[in-house]
């Protein structure tokens, strides 16, 4: 988990930094007439910017694993009754 989590966290945060003020490491990236993403840049503004959509796939991904497995029980459910009939 370590050195994996450790290039993540660089790769968001270098992200981050280049379309929050244009520069990465202090080294202006983008051209002079690119307008930062201003809300991106603090660090409130960061995490709402990639926590809720990150947030938001993951419920839709649980609402729709929930709903296969209440079909999934459903299923099993008939198929009981029907062969105890």
């Amino acid at each position: 988990m370590g050195l994996g989590f450790t290039v993540a966290l660089a790769l968001i945060g270098s992200f981050r930094e280049l379309l929050g003020a244009g520069t990465i490491f202090g080294i202006q990236i983008m051209p002079a007439s690119y307008q930062p993403i201003s809300n991106l840049h603090p660090g409130a503004g960061c995490i709402l910017r990639t926590g809720l959509p990150d947030c938001s796939s993951e419920s839709s991904e649980d609402a729709v694993c929930n709903k296969r497995f209440r079909k999934k029980q459903e299923r099993r459910r008939v198929a009981a009754a029907v062969a105890t009939a």
